[in-house]
C-alpha cells in the first residue's frame, strides 16, 4: 500500500484521534460539572482522585478512583487495548476519558512514591518522567480526552500569573507543551451581573492557555460540546 493513500486532511485526523484538552481552574470554579457539557449520547469514562463526584452524582457516566501508580498504569493498558501489527486497538466503545484531576492524581502518586524512597529530589525527577509519559500516552489514544487540573498562582514582577499545577517544576511547566487546547476556566459577571463560568482560551499577561484549533473565541462558554462542535466543524 503506498504511504500517499494514507494522507488525510486535518478536521478527519482531529475526528479519529478526539479532541485534547486541558482545563485548569481555582477550587471550586466547577471543572468536575464540565462532564455534565459533554455531547449528548457521550459515553464517557471518568478517572478520578478526588473524590469529589458530588456535583455530577445522578450522571450516567463511569468512574474508575485512581488509587496509585500501579492501578494509573493497568487503566492506561487496558483504555489502549492489544498491540495488533504496530498499533493498539481499544477493546472499548468509551468516547470521552475525563481525568478528574491529573493534578491529584499526580499527588496521590507523589505520597505513595514518598512513602518508599527518602531520596525527595529523585522522587520529583522520577515522577515528572513518569506523568509526562502517561500523559502523552493518554493524549495519543484515538478519543476524545479533557485533563482536569488545578490552579496555581505565582507572582510575576508584582502581578498574578495563573498555570497549570502540578507537584514538581518540570511537570507543571511541560504539561501544557504536549495538548493542543489549555483553557484557563474562572467564573465571571456576565450579562445582567449573572455569574458565568467561561474558558479564556488564548494567553496574555495573566496566564497560560492555548488554542491551536484556530476556532474559538478568546472567551468561550465552559460548554465542552459545544466547544468539540466548534472545534470539528468544517
Amino acid at each position: 500500500m503506498s504511504i500517499l493513500s494514507q494522507v488525510k486532511k486535518p478536521a478527519a485526523t482531529i475526528i479519529s484521534q478526539g479532541v485534547k484538552i486541558l482545563v485548569y481552574g481555582a477550587s471550586g470554579v466547577g471543572k468536575t460539572s464540565l462532564a455534565r457539557t459533554l455531547p449528548e449520547g457521550a459515553k464517557t469514562l471518568i478517572l478520578s482522585a478526588e473524590s469529589g463526584l458530588l456535583s455530577i452524582q445522578d450522571l450516567d457516566v463511569d468512574v474508575l478512583e485512581v488509587k496509585g501508580l500501579s492501578m494509573l498504569r493497568n487503566i492506561f493498558a487496558e483504555l489502549r487495548g492489544p498491540k495488533k501489527g504496530d498499533t493498539y486497538v481499544p477493546e472499548h466503545d468509551y468516547t470521552w476519558l475525563v481525568i478528574d484531576s491529573i493534578s491529584e492524581i499526580a499527588e496521590t502518586i507523589l505520597v505513595e512514591e514518598k512513602a518508599k524512597s527518602k531520596d525527595i529530589r529523585k522522587i520529583y525527577g522520577e515522577l515528572a518522567d513518569m506523568m509526562l509519559m502517561l500523559i502523552k500516552g493518554f493524549r495519543d489514544m484515538p478519543i476524545n480526552v479533557v485533563f482536569l487540573c488545578k490552579e496555581a498562582r505565582i507572582d510575576d514582577d508584582g502581578r498574578q500569573f495563573a498555570l497549570p499545577s502540578m507537584p514538581g517544576k518540570k511537570t507543571g511547566d511541560e504539561m501544557p507543551f504536549l495538548l493542543d487546547e489549555v483553557f484557563h476556566m474562572v467564573a465571571r459577571k456576565g450579562d445582567g451581573g449573572i455569574t458565568e463560568r467561561v474558558f479564556i482560551t488564548t494567553p496574555d499577561e495573566r496566564r497560560v492557555a492555548k488554542d491551536r484549533s484556530g476556532k474559538l473565541d478568546q472567551v468561550e462558554l465552559a460548554d465542552l460540546g459545544a466547544i468539540f462542535t466548534k472545534m470539528t466543524t468544517l
